[in-house]
């Protein structure tokens, strides 16, 4: 089995780590917060609902100290080794410590890559080489990305809603919740991504509704692309024809710079009404987890998993809340 490293988002590494242990992988080594090291099939990994990216090992090396001088010979004796002389490369790089900056880093890489080979060698369509520098545990990684596309580009989604949801974090809360739902249920479904997400993980029962048609004439595109099938419909979330059989809602409400603390309210108090009617868990993905927090205590929820994210580079939150005494 190769050796793989696997590149989620940051915040959703236990997930990720859950999934792959699901899915049969060993797990070797993490380094967070976005990265997974483990030993598996490459066909299986690419088929991983909450991973960014698979890449290939190529090099591990421990340094005998975080100094310039040492990353450098480190990646010059293992280029060597690793560069052919007709491949063209791209080279992504990340961090973790205060020893160099992720700039500098870069350079230096491809600066060694040209010193055995020739400026050609580097391409913005080449090969992805990820290096990762841990600089606490004298650390280096060198891998090579197999996928060409991101995996969270899903061959399913063809209609487009204005404001998606990213569906690897979608597919994460199938993975952290920690509970075996039976119904899960989206008042703002959009295009359809986290009902869609959850039953291709979990194959159990899915609805979605939104007060726009056009929405859900995407989601039922979508789901249908998918091969997935899901109750789609239209809805107002306060007049939601919903009555009972639901045990966990799971909803990313509109959310935006430009959105008055009286439209957060607005959104956000239907859901957990609605979840009080039904007496069914919530999962909300949001920003606002102080507003959030402050209506579901007073519907009686209490908040038992709190996870920082980054939805098109915005930070968001994935909320879990279950149901408790009034």
């Amino acid at each position: 089995m190769p050796k793989l490293l696997l590149t989620t988002i940051s915040g959703i590494l236990n997930a990720s780590r859950i999934e792959a242990e699901e899915k049969g992988f060993k797990i070797l080594y993490t380094l967070p917060p976005s990265h997974i090291v483990v030993d598996g099939d490459i066909d299986s990994a690419l088929c991983l609902r909450t991973i960014e990216s698979i890449s290939r090992v190529l090099a591990e090396n421990h340094l005998e100290s975080v100094d310039s001088r040492s990353v450098r010979l480190s990646l010059r004796k293992s280029f060597k080794q690793l560069i052919d002389k007709k491949s063209k490369y791209t080279v992504k790089v990340k961090v973790y410590g205060d020893c160099f900056s992720e700039k500098f880093l870069k350079i230096v890489a491809i600066r060694e890559i040209i010193r055995i080979r020739d400026r050609t060698a580097i391409s913005k369509k080449g090969s992805v080489l990820r290096i990762i520098l841990d600089c606490k545990e004298k650390f280096l990684l060198i891998a090579e990305q197999i996928n060409r596309e991101p995996l969270h580009i899903r061959k399913y989604y063809t209609a487009k809603h204005p404001s998606p949801l990213n569906p690897i974090i979608a597919a994460s809360i199938s993975f952290i919740t920690g509970e075996k739902y039976e119904m899960v249920y989206d008042p703002f479904c959009g295009s359809g991504t986290i009902p869609i997400e959850f039953k291709y993980v979990r194959k159990i029962e899915a609805m979605g509704s939104d007060i726009n048609y056009h929405f859900i004439k995407s989601a039922t595109t979508n789901a249908l692309n998918a091969s997935i099938s899901v109750d789609f419909f239209v809805a107002d979330i306060r007049k939601t024809p919903v009555v009972g059989n639901i045990d966990f809602i799971v909803t990313d409400p509109p959310r935006g710079e430009k959105l008055k603390a009286s439209s957060i309210w607005k959104y956000l108090k239907p859901v957990f009404e609605l979840g009080s009617r039904v007496d069914a868990d919530v999962c909300l993905i949001t920003p606002y987890s102080g507003i959030a927090n402050l209506i579901a205590e007073k519907r009686g929820y209490e908040l038992f998993r709190k996870i920082q994210t980054f939805q098109g580079g915005n930070k968001v939150y994935i909320l879990l809340y279950k149901r408790g005494s009034l």
